[in-house]
């Protein structure tokens, strides 16, 4: 099962729309860490603004004796501005220290550009690479236009970008295989669209999220129509679909967890199937595809 990572925001603070129980409690963080870790998934996707989940994390990690297997993943702060190498080290140091680790496998910045000189910052970065304190660099990209342009780029290792069955854009401007072409690590979040598609129309409404319900009715129909489980087959098609890619899952519950490698290693979906879906899928709007927007 080494294809997912697990997503920790939920570790930290209260995240997604379909979230019921808040952030997780270290006792079920554990045994989520443990689960998984017996079943072969060591990477972990956290930030420095996922509130406690670095630290919770780290002592998680030593408490089960498996930080030397651990490849962590984190972003620095959104608002973090590049002043010299030093004070990006002490940041991403900071970071290590919390995780209990002494490499990130993965640095990433949450937007396509950060404050202060991108150029010196890339430099900087390649300084941490080569004294092995970071191992990959990249982003954490939101817009279509972005991936693209960072799949071309050559300092960048780690793309990590939303997509989801309902969502096409990646598709439609070949960002995928244009990153497979130039070897990046792709890692693909928002699979769930942030628990948008496991909604039913009763609890979109109490979130406020009618205005979605006619985005989701193909999808609804199709899984009906073809006796399909909703979360199989939003998970199974971008599995099978991107082979080459890491899925992200969050979660906020060790059942949620076993749930997930239970779907993953079922059957698969017939090949038909994913083909016919992804040949048919509308181009949907903006608003509806970007939890920002909502």
């Amino acid at each position: 099962m080494d294809n997912l990572c697990i997503g920790t925001a939920q570790f930290g603070i209260k995240y997604g729309i379909a979230n019921k129980k808040g952030q997780s409690g270290i006792d079920e963080i554990k045994r989520i860490v443990e689960t998984a870790s017996e079943n072969g998934i060591f990477f972990y996707d956290t930030a420095a603004s996922y509130g406690k989940s670095e630290s919770i994390l780290g002592k998680v990690f030593s408490d089960l004796n498996i930080t030397d297997k651990a490849n962590c993943i984190t972003k620095l702060s959104p608002d973090f501005s590049f002043i010299s190498y030093d004070e990006l080290k002490k940041a991403i140091s900071n970071s290590l220290d919390k995780l209990q680790i002494s490499t990130l496998w993965g640095l990433l910045i949450h937007r396509t550009k950060i404050k202060g000189d991108w150029n010196n910052f890339t430099t900087a970065i390649k300084k941490l690479k080569s004294e092995k304190i970071v191992k990959n660099f990249g982003a954490s990209i939101y817009q279509p236009e972005d991936a693209l342009r960072f799949a071309k780029e050559e300092y960048i290792d780690i793309i990590q970008v939303p997509f989801n069955i309902l969502d096409r854009r990646l598709l439609n401007n070949d960002f995928f295989d244009i990153a497979l072409e130039n070897q990046k690590k792709v890692f693909i979040r928002s699979i769930f669209l942030q628990g948008l598609l496991l909604m039913d129309e009763n609890q979109l409404i109490n979130k406020k999220m009618e205005w979605a319900l006619p985005y989701l009715y193909r999808f609804h129909d199709y899984i009906e129509n073809n006796t399909i489980d909703k979360k199989s087959f939003a998970l199974k098609m971008v599995r099978q679909y991107l082979l080459d890619a890491k899925l992200i899952i969050g979660l906020d519950s060790h059942d949620q967890l076993l749930e997930n490698i239970k779907i993953l290693k079922s059957k698969p979906l017939p090949e038909n199937l994913i083909n016919d879906w992804c040949a048919n899928l509308p181009n949907y709007p903006e608003r509806f595809l970007n939890p920002s927007k909502w």
